[in-house]
């Protein structure tokens, strides 16, 4: 294992090979193949089949990752107030299953949308599932072995992406056979009682520090965390003692990350106009855009894992704000694109930003709160979904006011500021 941070995609065997991780990234891969078949086409649905204005799809969305906000923002600490994340992590996965039968039922938009918001609360379960192999693989380290914290979380992510790139083809092809969505909600249930399942049979209260492959303690009140824990952090000795506060724990260094967590959402909003650039003011067919979102997928998913040994080799910290910086470099480069070859040629540049955006900024937050990995998880991940709640629809009033382009200048601009905010934190940690 010594040699995985040499190999650039040595973290997803690294994962399957090891018996603790080989059940959670099938949790994820499962939970992503449940999404991927009908997530993706909830806007045709809505509109097609319930009636929904583009106004209504648009709060649709936004009130779906408002409701993911809160569920990253309450049930993480709640766990671990508790000591008991795999209670609580059950208890969000079973809430999907009401959640996916609602919207099956559902006759009319205010229905559908009642229905769906359960569904996004509980998507909080991947902060924990984070936050537990986190604990899991800094306890390693702790023990004698290398950190491969950013290894193992991008690996996860990978496990995530690939249902969601693979399933859709299957349900697109079901929702146009059919001419409903309500079949393929249906068999998402499917893979979504599988992870459901291996949830309850896999997950155990691991908590920072634990020696790998203890037997199953879901009872067992909370531990503190080891020193060696905060010792193995990005931050130095003594930068973020315990305290109850996770606010007082990590002084004001998390307070501006996660600020910088939102304006990178913010600047990534862009991204739902992208494709209407490249058709009206590009001249793209829509074959072309559709080779444009597949190529974006597809490199997301080869440049997650790297993303993750790189976290591991040069600092979570470091590689948050390279990933900002990309994403902002990404934004101005758009601003000159005149036609779509061009548009295609600096996508590699986003897909870097975006692959190390899932990964190194939660491990950051991490470092940032030694001992309440879930909770600092599911604060990032909430930023993430409120900075994509506020900016999908600013966004859109950016477009009428400044058209594409200065969309895409001002975005830019937002995710280097996000960039440089972090550049700040991981500078001055290190001078201290």
């Amino acid at each position: 294992m010594g040699t995985v941070v040499s190999r650039p995609f040595a973290g997803i065997p690294l994962v399957l090979g090891d018996a603790t991780y080989r059940p959670w990234f099938l949790i994820f891969l499962c939970a992503g193949v449940n999404g991927g078949l009908w997530l993706n086409f909830l806007p045709l649905w809505l509109t097609d089949n319930l009636g929904a204005s583009p106004t209504q799809v648009g709060w649709f969305f936004s009130a779906g990752f408002l409701a993911a906000a809160l569920g990253n923002v309450t049930m993480p600490p709640l766990a671990e107030r508790l000591g008991n994340r795999r209670l609580v992590a059950q208890a969000m996965m079973l809430i999907s299953a009401p959640a996916m039968l609602g919207l099956v039922f559902a006759n009319g938009y205010w229905m559908a949308l009642i229905s769906v918001l359960p569904f996004w609360f509980g998507a909080a379960v991947f902060s924990l599932l984070i936050g537990l192999a986190g604990d899991t693989a800094r306890g390693r380290a702790a023990a004698g072995e290398r950190d491969f914290t950013g290894a193992v979380v991008a690996a996860l992510q990978t496990g995530l992406g690939l249902g969601n790139a693979v399933a859709p083809l299957l349900g697109g092809w079901i929702y146009e056979t059919t001419g409903d969505l309500r079949p393929v909600i249906l068999l998402g249930m499917v893979p979504g009682t599988l992870a459901t399942w291996l949830v309850w049979r896999h997950v155990r209260n691991a908590q920072p520090g634990d020696a790998p492959h203890q037997p199953d303690v879901s009872h067992r009140p909370r531990a503190a965390p080891m020193p060696a824990l905060a010792a193995s952090s990005a931050q130095p000795a003594g930068a973020a003692p315990a305290a109850a506060s996770l606010v007082r724990a990590a002084g004001l260094a998390l307070p501006l990350f996660l600020l910088a967590q939102v304006l990178f959402k913010l600047g990534d909003s862009r991204g739902a106009f992208e494709t209407l650039f490249a058709a009206p003011e590009l001249g793209a067919s829509r074959t072309a855009v559709g080779v444009l979102v597949t190529l974006a997928g597809g490199m997301l998913l080869v440049l997650t894992p790297l993303a993750g040994v790189l976290t591991d080799r040069w600092g979570p910290g470091g590689v948050t704000a390279l990933g900002m910086a990309l994403a902002g470099m990404h934004g101005l480069l758009l601003v000159a694109v005149t036609a779509f070859w061009q548009q295609l040629a600096v996508l590699a540049v986003l897909e870097a930003g975006l692959a190390i955006g899932t990964t190194a900024p939660l491990i950051y937050a991490q470092r940032l709160a030694p001992g309440r990995a879930a909770t600092a998880t599911g604060w990032a991940n909430a930023c993430i979904f409120l900075g994509l709640c506020v900016g999908n629809p600013l966004a859109g009033r950016v477009v009428e006011v400044a058209g594409f382009r200065g969309l895409f200048a001002i975005s830019g601009a937002v995710d280097l500021l996000g960039a440089g905010l972090v550049m700040m934190l991981v500078v001055l940690g290190s001078r201290r």
